[in-house]
């Protein structure tokens, strides 16, 4: 008579909890973690109510800069910051260590006194 393998493997399902268990650790760790983002140095050099504009700190050269700057307008309801994540992996400090003066238009935060704005205002 064949035998007959046993439903599970109490070895291989505690692997797999293991694992699992690992895994559900790291995502946890990555969705709370708080990284500090837009550490790219700034100047604010114009606001007018909730909107601000920023200067980003050359650090290149007068010399060898690009003669025309770089405005970095984002969608009113998302946040700028995409443009300026971590170190090493932002686009600001990339177009900043290329010799570009880079501004970027803040919108600022919507809030209920806002609810009646339109485009024209």
């Amino acid at each position: 008579m064949p035998e007959v393998a046993p439903m599970f493997d109490p070895t291989l399902m505690t692997q797999q909890f293991t694992q699992m268990e690992q895994r559900l650790k790291t995502l946890n760790k990555a969705m709370t973690t708080r990284a500090p983002i837009a550490q790219t140095p700034k100047q604010l050099v114009w606001t007018l109510n909730k909107a601000k504009l920023y200067r980003y700190v050359p650090v290149v050269a007068e010399e060898k800069r690009h003669r025309v700057p770089l405005l970095l307008v984002f969608a009113l309801m998302n946040r700028p910051d995409i443009f300026d994540l971590r170190p090493g992996h932002s686009f600001v400090e990339f177009m900043v260590s290329q010799g570009y003066d880079v501004f970027l238009l803040d919108w600022g935060i919507p809030g209920p006194v806002d609810k009646r704005m339109t485009c024209d205002d």
